[in-house]
């Protein structure tokens, strides 16, 4: 073999030599790249693994702070129909106690210090008032009894005393005496006996009664024995068994029968009172007072009632409204709750799906 043939033989050699040298590079090469590439896209999936864990784990929190503020929500909402429930009911009655208490106190049925509406006595019709003066022994002084029979045989009585100036004075007393009170009374001077009829005791002090009348039967509930009878019977006895059992049966006045009291006395016309010192004795014990001054006093007392409706029912709307601004503001925290679960559960819908598309686009390749 010639020289030149080794020669051209020795440089092929090396061009193979080079040329698989090359390709071993290339391979390398590559396979470093796939190597990295994998390990890249491997760490690029935990990660979103742990991201979308991690938004999960956020949804479920949001989650469980929407059902609390539901919850929470469903009974701030029952507080606030009961508080409004419990306004309304409190309201009605209050409001109804002023209507009444306002028409009592316009009519004068109601006034501060007077006694109990329980004690009032049936008014007399001023039509059938009678008066009749009984003189206290020794002096000029009476006591002026008017009166009137009631539906139900009960009989209506006021007391008006007058001293001995000629001026009324004193307490104004008022009773309804039946005629069981009467027997009663009777029966405890030993006047009738249990049966009720007439002791020896009681014939002799009924005796004129009886004779004025032209009765003849001994049993009181068929004698027409009333008021009257007593008050003018020639036996003091008599007149004191009536002054007891009026005293037993009385209270003062009150201020809601001034005004059938007035018409009974203006009615009757006693001889020995003036209705001038009648009023005036009234006024002095704070039992009358003029139309104008009535008038100013009904404004003063449907004030009070105002006032008093007022301080009933404030503290329950307060209550009403302070329930409905802790619903408005649980509403309000229930709907921020909501928009974050919203915005969670896109995040992790989005998570899911790049990770579906590993290696696309979602990756910002």
């Amino acid at each position: 073999m010639s020289l030149e043939s080794l020669n051209a033989l020795k440089q092929l050699t090396q061009v193979r030599q080079q040329g698989q040298q090359i390709q071993e590079q290339n391979l390398q090469q590559v396979n470093n790249e796939v190597q990295q590439t994998g390990t890249s896209e491997a760490q690029r999936v935990d990660q979103l693994n742990l991201e979308t864990a991690k938004a999960e784990y956020e949804m479920a929190l949001h989650q469980a702070k929407v059902e609390t503020l539901q919850k929470k929500l469903e009974r701030d909402h029952l507080a606030t129909q009961l508080s409004f429930g419990i306004m309304i009911g409190v309201a009605a009655l209050s409001a109804g106690d002023f209507i009444w208490n306002t028409a009592k106190d316009l009519s004068g049925d109601r006034y501060l210090n007077d006694q109990s509406q329980r004690q009032k006595t049936e008014g007399i019709d001023p039509n059938s008032a009678r008066t009749v003066t009984v003189r206290r022994d020794g002096t000029d002084a009476t006591d002026n009894y008017t009166f009137s029979s009631n539906s139900d045989n009960s009989q209506t009585i006021y007391l008006t005393s007058k001293g001995g100036s000629d001026s009324v004075s004193g307490d104004v007393r008022a009773a309804t005496i039946t005629r069981d009170d009467i027997k009663q009374k009777l029966q405890e001077k030993g006047y009738i006996d249990e049966n009720g009829n007439l002791t020896e005791k009681g014939k002799k002090e009924f005796a004129d009664i009886l004779k004025k009348k032209g009765i003849t039967s001994e049993n009181f509930d068929e004698l027409d024995i009333g008021i009257q009878d007593m008050l003018l019977s020639g036996n003091s006895s008599l007149r004191e068994a009536f002054e007891e059992l009026f005293n037993d049966k009385s209270h003062t006045i009150l201020k809601s029968e001034v005004g059938n009291y007035l018409d009974a006395i203006g009615n009757s016309r006693p001889s020995e009172i003036n209705m001038d010192d009648v009023k005036e004795n009234l006024k002095a014990r704070g039992l009358y007072k003029s139309d104008w001054k009535k008038i100013g006093d009904g404004f003063k007392a449907t004030w009070n009632n105002l006032v008093t409706l007022a301080d009933n029912t404030i503290p329950f709307l307060q209550a009403f409204l302070a329930a409905q601004e802790r619903e408005r503001e649980t509403a309000e925290e229930l709907q921020a709750a909501l928009e974050k679960l919203a915005a969670a559960k896109k995040k992790v819908d989005e998570l899911k799906q790049i990770l579906i598309n590993v290696g696309g686009d979602g990756l910002g390749n």
